[in-house]
């Protein structure tokens, strides 16, 4: 039976792929690999900020991505769904809506386009 699921192709790095924990030359060894394996990494350029500390507010999480969208054409949004991240789920219609409302249309990532990098 098709369940319509479909293999992962995006990757993001742990911390994004400017971490300091991946030195240049490992850095492109995981590029290559992930490349050869028709997977493709994103990073974001807009920051829910829910990772910031326990607890933050829903209105707080709809305002940050709001106002950094409002200066972008494509956004990439980092969220976290973590148990302890309640609030991110609460914060989704207002977001939603608020990006709506912006113009923003809500699209799937083709494969092998990538979104936002933040080091090639």
């Amino acid at each position: 039976m098709d369940l319509g699921i479909k293999e992962p192709t995006l990757y993001r790095f742990p911390g994004g792929s400017n971490t300091g924990y991946l030195k240049d030359n490992v850095f492109a060894e995981v590029k290559l690999a992930l490349k050869e394996n028709k997977f493709t990494y994103v990073d974001w350029n807009v920051d829910s900020g829910d990772a910031k500390r326990s607890n933050v507010s829903a209105e707080e999480i709809k305002n940050n991505i709001i106002n950094q969208s409002k200066t972008k054409n494509t956004i990439s949004i980092l969220m976290h769904d973590a148990n302890s991240k309640e609030t991110t789920i609460n914060a989704l219609p207002a977001v939603i809506s608020g990006l709506k409302e912006l113009g923003f249309q809500f699209l799937v990532i083709p494969d092998g386009v990538s979104g936002p990098e933040f080091r090639t």
